[in-house]
């Protein structure tokens, strides 16, 4: 009964779309702000944070004063958080505080400068559980000089991702980039890893995204 009114709910309606909003701050470079913005959601839910199969960077450990707008959340262990009694819009807030870069820095791993940075994918956004095929929305509130490259596709002053498979699979540099189209095509052409799918543990263990088996070929 328990996992009926847990996780039953969110079978029966889940989002279409998710809205994200990451705000860099000029003045405060020492991480980043993310607005998470769900429509339709079900009265009670689960967003988790995801495990890259090839880098977990385990971001979560840096996720601060999560709050939540429509709703109430719980953290319920490392990785997932619980939000209950929510209404038709939900808005979750969260901070993500980067730690200190060890030189050199890994390609992939975010950080940001006074000149720019590398944000996104699993070391800024959760997902909903159980709506891994709803789209993403990007929005990105930057300092005034600053651009950005996803590797999405860009609508009107957005970014879009068809599924949270792709959102994850797509960082975005920024900053006070000389030659975005470059930096879009370097992006946009990376190869994409298969994360594993939804759910897999319950506790610590981190969770994960999938399309399907992995192909070693």
């Amino acid at each position: 009964i328990s996992c009926f009114a847990l996780f039953g709910n969110a079978a029966a309606q889940n989002p279409d779309r998710i809205d994200y909003t990451l705000t860099i701050d000029a003045a405060d470079l020492t991480g980043f702000t993310v607005h998470m913005r769900i429509a339709q959601a079900p009265s009670n839910f689960v967003v988790a944070a995801h495990a890259h199969p090839e880098y977990d960077d385990k971001y979560w450990r840096f996720l601060e004063d999560m709050r939540a707008e429509g709703a109430t959340v719980t953290r319920l262990d490392s990785v997932r958080w619980q939000v209950s009694n929510a209404r038709d819009v939900v808005t979750l807030s969260y901070r993500v505080v980067l730690p200190p870069t060890p030189a050199p820095r890994a390609a992939w791993r975010a950080y940001l400068t006074a000149t720019g940075g590398l944000v996104g994918g699993p070391h800024a956004f959760l997902y909903v559980v159980n709506a891994e095929e709803a789209a993403a929305r990007v929005t990105l509130r930057l300092p005034e000089s600053w651009s950005a490259a996803p590797g999405m596709t860009q609508e009107g002053d957005a970014f879009t991702a068809p599924d949270m498979f792709t959102l994850m699979e797509s960082p975005i540099m920024t900053g006070e980039l000389r030659s975005l189209s470059r930096v879009s095509r370097t992006l946009s052409s990376r190869p994409a890893a298969r994360p594993r799918y939804g759910v897999k543990d319950t506790g610590e263990a981190p969770t994960s995204i999938d399309r399907g088996p992995v192909s070693l070929s």
